[in-house]
């Protein structure tokens, strides 16, 4: 008899863009049959399969009685839910995003029949992680780690590289229990890449402006390797907590006019950039506040798919993706030399710079491409 792959997501959000990943592979992967989010951006029509919202917030008559004070919020919140929770078809396999999101879940996942899945990702599986509103406080709630523990019984994971399976091995989850999925990524045509040779050299960065991923020693390498002769710009892309101290050492460096900060992209102006960049860069370290690390890093290997190399730290999830002398270079975590000299080497070598950035694009047809990963995952979720 055949086997329906019928898989159901939960999720937070899919709406905003720091979750374009994840709309991405909805989008890519037929079995996927409908969306529960717990946010108002829902993005419904932006998707071929429904977005339900598990917010009573979507109920005019559940949320006039909660302002009323006929219901109380919890209540209110706790009953949409298992409305909702209840009406997915039984023996339907489900994927949640993030190990945090997934605890909310925990009696409801107790109880179904069919195989559940927790998907995590990066800040979900650092144990110490640090509030980054008050770094002397723990982000996650006291018995996080024991909580994890007790969902393991129920659960199986799907990590996005060898370092977050490490991570959850650390605390005593079952090996049989961790799965490895790479992120893929479509691969542009050949008319797609390359930029126009009057254009200046360009260094890009785009991600979120974190602590872990190391923005501002971007901007220390970048200055020294100006100092050492390097005639280029460098364009910085997203936002985060670390934009008004990246703007304020832009406007203290003597190359302040060749330091771009565009903030937050859209995927339309992100391929732009790759397009139009010879290099992709972060300084991914242990964030000296929030203690977290690069898990995987989405934006590399979409970098690698345009063709450009990439000057990266040694650590993390990102030796996964960046192989040193052939798709990049990949220096120690804080040292700041040595990663201006890596830009300055390929600033400088062109016939090197050409070679990796064919031998990245080679890396993402055969380990990184949007097919690769929907057997993966399909492997995964229904064997």
């Amino acid at each position: 008899m055949h086997k329906v792959m019928q898989c159901i997501v939960i999720a937070r959000s899919i709406g905003v863009y720091s979750e374009l990943w994840l709309k991405r592979q909805i989008r890519n992967h037929s079995f996927f049959k409908a969306v529960y989010v717990t946010a108002s951006d829902s993005a419904q029509g932006e998707l071929s399969v429904p977005v339900k919202s598990l917010s009573y917030t979507t109920k005019p008559l559940t949320k006039l009685a909660v302002r009323s004070k006929l219901l109380s919020e919890t209540f209110a919140t706790k009953h949409h839910i298992n409305a909702q929770l209840q009406a997915i078809p039984r023996g339907s396999t489900l994927l949640i995003h993030y190990l945090d999101f997934a605890l909310n879940f925990m009696d409801f996942i107790r109880t179904r029949k069919g195989k559940t899945f927790v998907y995590c990702h990066g800040y979900d599986i650092t144990w110490s992680l640090k509030s980054i509103t008050d770094p002397s406080k723990d982000f996650f709630p006291a018995g996080y780690i024991e909580k994890v523990k007790e969902l393991s019984g129920y659960v199986r994971f799907i990590v996005n590289s060898k370092f977050s399976r490490g991570k959850l091995l650390e605390i005593g989850i079952p090996d049989d229990r961790i799965f490895i999925n790479y992120f893929g990524v479509d691969l542009p045509g050949e008319g797609e890449i390359g930029k126009p040779d009057d254009r200046k050299f360009t260094i890009l960065y785009l991600g979120r402006l974190v602590d872990f991923k190391g923005p501002d020693y971007v901007i220390q390498a970048f200055e020294k390797a100006s100092v050492m002769g390097m005639d280029a710009e460098l364009i910085i892309a997203g936002s985060g907590p670390l934009q008004p101290y990246l703007e304020l050492l832009k406007r203290r460096s003597r190359f302040k006019e060749r330091i771009r900060l565009v903030g937050a992209v859209s995927e339309t102006e992100s391929k732009q950039l790759f397009k139009n960049a010879d290099v992709f860069t972060t300084h991914n370290i242990r964030g000296e506040i929030s203690e977290q690390e690069e898990a995987f890093g989405v934006s590399v290997i979409e970098a690698m798919s345009y063709g450009l190399p990439v000057v990266a730290c040694n650590g993390g999830g990102i030796v996964d993706s960046v192989e040193p002398g052939k798709t990049g270079i990949l220096v120690e975590p804080f040292d700041v030399e040595n990663h201006a000299n890596a830009l300055l080497s390929l600033y400088r070598d062109k016939s090197l710079l050409k070679k990796m950035g064919q031998q990245a694009r080679e890396c993402i047809k055969t380990k990184f491409s949007v097919q690769q990963e929907h057997e993966t995952l399909s492997r995964i979720l229904f064997s």
